[in-house]
């Protein structure tokens, strides 16, 4: 019954409740059922609860190791241990191992976009042509004659 109710919120009601009554009937028939028997009835649950793949999934998530707890560095500290660098597209600090990954997501290239906006406009405050030139995209793009290049590749959406 232990192994019962270590699962009991993982099982579904029904078929909780008939195992919970073969268990009853099994042990209120003791004089009837060998006890080799039960041994075995109780070692097939227990091998059919580890093979259900939700139990063996939160198995293996408890059994992971406890994750390590970071210290928060400052950014001169993080530039000064060699494991994070500058990226020279959008100006945040990364870590060493995940720059080129990084400088292929959205937020790098959005911010990049947000730079030359301002460098071609002069000023700093461009939310409504960003939010414009946005709009535009997604239009000419729904229209299906949309060519963009991004980093030197050209590609039609």
């Amino acid at each position: 019954m232990e192994v019962m109710d270590e699962v009991i919120q993982l099982i579904p009601e029904g078929a909780y409740l008939r195992v919970a009554d073969t268990l009853k009937e099994l042990f209120d028939d003791r004089d009837v059922v060998p006890q080799a028997d039960r041994v075995v009835f109780i070692h097939r649950i227990r091998r059919n609860m580890r093979r259900d793949p939700v139990v063996h999934q939160e198995y293996q998530r408890a059994s992971r190791p406890a994750r390590k707890v970071r210290a928060v560095l400052t950014d001169k500290q993080k530039l000064d241990s060699g494991e994070w660098k500058m990226c020279c597209v959008c100006d945040r600090i990364v870590c060493t191992g995940y720059l080129e990954e990084h400088q292929q997501t959205d937020l790098c290239m959005r911010i990049q976009q947000s730079k030359k906006l301002c460098a071609t406009t002069g000023e700093v405050e461009n939310d409504k042509m960003a939010q414009a030139i946005i709009n535009l995209r997604c239009a000419i793009m729904g229209a299906g004659r949309y060519r963009q290049h991004v980093w030197g590749v050209m590609f039609t959406e």
